[in-house]
């Protein structure tokens, strides 16, 4: 799998591949205002199929000594083949080469089972959990809480 920073230009690729991934898309705003940050904090990236058919992609921001991972998502066809693994562990590899980055902190819906998995394979361990943060995903649903999930980076 090839991998492709994420730039301005690629506000509504991202925008298109967000909608079928997630169950509640960010908006194309938000989307344009993420990848309009500086660059130099900017740990967002695609990852593309043989064919240039984007799979996979991670939102994620360095704040001070943390790496924010803010999103991550892949395509239908594409999931359960390990993309969003192996391009999040690229990112935080990438992270790593940066000094100030100690930790990489995310946050997860309390039943998305799949996601918490994936995580744990790559070390994070649950820190807290924010009671119904996340809107329902279906009109009637309760809210749903966030676990919050770090890894260290450095021991």
């Amino acid at each position: 799998m090839k991998k492709q920073k994420l730039t301005p230009p690629d506000v509504d690729a991202l925008y298109e591949l967000e909608c079928v991934s997630q169950p509640i898309p960010w908006s194309k705003e938000n989307i344009a205002l993420e990848l309009g940050r500086n660059p130099s904090f900017s740990f967002s990236w695609v990852g593309v199929d043989e064919t240039g058919q984007w799979a996979t992609y991670v939102l994620a921001r360095q704040v001070m000594d943390e790496l924010w991972i803010l999103q991550v998502g892949t395509a239908p066809d594409f999931r359960r083949q390990g993309l969003a693994q192996e391009l999040l562990s690229w990112v935080m590899a990438q992270a790593e080469a940066v000094v100030e980055i100690q930790k990489v902190i995310l946050e997860v819906r309390e039943h998305n089972t799949p996601a918490i998995e994936l995580y744990g394979a790559l070390g994070f361990v649950q820190e807290g959990m924010r009671p119904k943060y996340y809107p329902p995903v279906h009109p009637g649903a309760p809210r749903e809480n966030a676990i919050l999930m770090g890894r260290a980076l450095r021991p």
